[in-house]
C-alpha cells in the first residue's frame, strides 16, 4: 500500500492512517482483509443465545490476552470501566475518549 514507507517490523506511521488517534481504520478493510470477497460473520445472535452482557465481552478479551501471555486487567479496570451507556446521560463511548 505504501511502498517504502512502511517496514514489516516497525508500527505504521500514524499520519498513513487518516486518523488523528490511528483508531478508525475501516477504510483500509479492502487492503488488508485476508478473504476480502467473503462476507463477514455476524456473533450478535450466537452471543444473545448464550445471555452475553457487555461485560462479558471484556472477560474474553483479557482472558484471549492473557493467552499471549500478557498481563490481565487489573482490578482497577473492572471496578471503575461502565461497560454500558448509561440512559439519558451524556457519555463519550470511543477510544479516544
Amino acid at each position: 500500500m505504501y511502498p517504502g514507507h512502511v517496514q514489516l517490523d516497525q508500527p505504521i506511521p500514524l499520519h498513513l492512517t487518516r486518523d488523528l488517534f490511528g483508531t478508525m481504520l475501516t477504510y483500509l478493510e479492502h487492503d488488508i482483509l485476508p478473504f476480502p470477497d467473503i462476507e463477514g460473520i455476524d456473533l450478535g445472535p450466537a452471543m444473545k443465545r448464550k445471555n452475553f452482557t457487555e461485560e462479558n465481552v471484556f472477560q474474553y478479551a483479557d482472558d484471549f490476552f492473557v493467552a499471549l501471555n500478557l498481563t490481565r486487567a487489573p482490578n482497577r479496570f473492572w471496578n471503575l470501566s461502565i461497560f454500558k451507556k448509561t440512559p439519558n446521560r451524556h457519555m463519550a463511548c470511543h477510544p479516544a475518549a
